[in-house]
């Protein structure tokens, strides 16, 4: 289990330090056949007020019923959870996913997943304290996977994708260059060639 540090932003303090008011249910579901919706009882006022695209979410026009129900579409609800966990407490708890190679890299996918879904809710907050976290957190060698994944889920221009970047572009610069590409990476150019343009990019401007 990783705690990542607490989140200072003035904004989201603010709106804890008022009374919250009402809650509204957000239902929040995933693309596996096999998990069920899950609802969440959060503060309509917090979601309003850190986001511009929850802001709509909670107006009428976005429900799907005339309940007070805001729907989600999330790829791991652990994911959601960690929203809700930073949301009332500035910090959030990651664990490593069990489909990864490595603790390094499994925490680098939790953490790339959770920017994602900062960047489709539009949270500028949260989207500055993940890149904060990333700091702590290495980039494995042969993290292909978690690269691509990061390009397939955004689009550019994009501050994660820029700390990779330097971060990869360090390692070919370094001496492990030629063992790096023999680990792969050059073969996958063709899945994934918007990122060794930007590679190519980073290389030759330095």
């Amino acid at each position: 289990m990783n705690t990542s540090k607490v989140c200072t932003n003035s904004a989201r303090l603010e709106l804890l330090m008022a009374p919250l008011g009402r809650t509204i249910d957000v239902v929040v579901s995933t693309r596996q056949p096999d998990d069920n919706p899950k609802t969440f009882h959060i503060h309509e006022r917090l979601l309003r007020g850190i986001s511009p695209y929850l802001d709509s979410a909670c107006k009428r026009i976005w429900r799907v019923s005339d309940d007070d129900e805001v729907p989600i579409v999330v790829e791991d609800m652990r994911v959601f959870r960690m929203f809700v966990q930073w949301l009332y407490s500035g910090a959030f708890q990651y664990h490593t996913l069990p489909d990864t190679d490595s603790k390094c890299q499994g925490s680098i996918r939790m953490i790339l997943q959770f920017y994602v879904l900062a960047v489709r809710l539009q949270v500028p907050a949260l989207k500055d304290h993940i890149l904060s976290e990333m700091q702590n957190i290495p980039l494995a060698d042969s993290d292909f996977a978690n690269i691509k994944y990061l390009y397939t889920n955004t689009n550019g221009p994009c501050e994660l994708r820029e700390e990779l970047m330097k971060r990869v572009a360090s390692i070919c610069r370094g001496v492990r260059a030629n063992r790096y590409f023999q680990d792969g990476w050059a073969e996958n150019a063709q899945s994934c060639p918007e990122f060794f343009f930007d590679l190519a990019n980073k290389l030759n401007c330095g």
